[in-house]
């Protein structure tokens, strides 16, 4: 997917995870110091998280777990994630 943008002279990172989640920073600009988890990410390979630097300027962009039911698994999962973050 990131063909088209590169081919206009975008930076561009992306991560996901197939069939899910997924997310990326398009910038006019280069993008620095890409990261792909944060300190504390419960589980790293749900691919909910992507940060840059551009020009100095630090852009984060997070994809925070729908939750479900209250007191599911996937709620419980959900206020662990936003805890860490």
């Amino acid at each position: 997917p990131a063909e088209p943008f590169e081919k206009a002279g975008y930076d561009v990172v992306f991560t996901g995870q197939k069939a899910y989640n997924g997310m990326a920073i398009v910038s006019g600009y280069p993008l620095e110091d890409v990261s792909f988890d944060f300190n504390g990410d419960p589980d790293p390979s749900q691919r909910r998280f992507i940060a840059g630097t551009v020009s100095g300027i630090r852009i984060i962009n997070v994809y925070i777990p729908n939750g479900s039911e209250v007191g599911s698994p996937a709620f419980q999962y959900k206020l662990r994630f936003l805890s860490a973050l």
